[in-house]
């Protein structure tokens, strides 16, 4: 999260430094046209640099909601082997204390009762905390989905290099819109 915020500070920066450049003291359609190259190579950082304080914000909370995961599944495993238990990474549910005698069937019931009963709570906890590490996996995956590139253009920039058919690297040829 600090490192976002990081990226974040710096590029939000170094976009309003590049906003606040002023053209020289030239005017006419090649001064408009650089205001214009400006304002679009500004516009996707802004736009980039608001996404990155959602994934901040976003890191921020799931690394807070994991702190708390982990802490709810070291208090389930301790309190299932307090029971002589074991759950497993899927929620699985294991008795370790294994076969045991009775003198009556009614003891070997209630025994059986008792644990059935803890083992089913100890498999709802378990489930519980799935269910939240798949909420808190959720909301990473979307946010990482923001980084996913597409095909299509990102930015009025794209526009504005085709129209002055700017490579790279040089201006392969232009011809001015006026007379």
């Amino acid at each position: 999260g600090r490192q976002v915020g990081t990226l974040r500070d710096g590029l939000s920066e170094r976009a309003d430094q590049v906003r606040q450049t002023q053209t020289p003291h030239w005017s006419g359609p090649a001064s408009i046209a650089a205001a214009a190259a400006r304002a679009a190579l500004v516009a996707p950082v802004h736009e980039f640099v608001a996404t990155l304080d959602v994934v901040r914000r976003t890191l921020y909370a799931a690394s807070s909601s994991v702190e708390s995961l982990r802490r709810q599944i070291e208090n389930l495993d301790h309190d299932a082997a307090d029971h002589g238990f074991r759950v497993g990474p899927d929620g699985s549910v294991t008795d370790l204390r294994g076969q045991r005698t009775f003198d009556t069937q009614a003891e070997a019931d209630a025994y059986t009762a008792q644990r059935t009963q803890l083992a089913h709570g100890f498999a709802d906890r378990a489930g519980h905390l799935l269910e939240l590490g798949a909420q808190i996996d959720q909301s990473l995956t979307s946010v990482a989905a923001r980084f996913i590139p597409t095909d299509t253009p990102s930015s009025d920039l794209d526009t504005i290099l085709h129209d002055y058919q700017v490579s790279d690297d040089t201006v392969v040829e232009w011809s001015p819109p006026w007379p």
